[in-house]
């Protein structure tokens, strides 16, 4: 059975999958895990493998500004995915 990300499932390391984005050949997870969220890229063909982390601390006070901060980074991640996707 091949892994498969999913909003409100699990990474393959434990995260809680928050939002996600895949075109044909990449994605864009946002997860949290413990007091942080975290933007991963992945290969959609390898969704078990996620890298090039982009973390967000929070504590009680700062976790809206954290996952805002987290969501604009997902949305730039998206914007480059796009552009790769149309230079091919």
């Amino acid at each position: 059975m091949t892994f498969k990300l999913e909003v409100g499932g699990r990474c393959a390391n434990g995260a809680e999958v928050i939002a996600l984005f895949c075109n044909e050949s990449e994605g864009v997870v946002l997860a949290t895990w413990k007091e942080e969220f975290i933007t991963w890229g992945f290969l959609t063909s390898q969704q078990d493998s996620t890298a090039n982390g982009n973390y967000f601390m929070y504590n009680s006070d700062s976790w809206r500004d954290a996952l805002a901060r987290a969501y604009i980074d997902m949305a730039d991640r998206i914007q480059q995915i796009a552009k790769r996707a149309n230079n091919d």
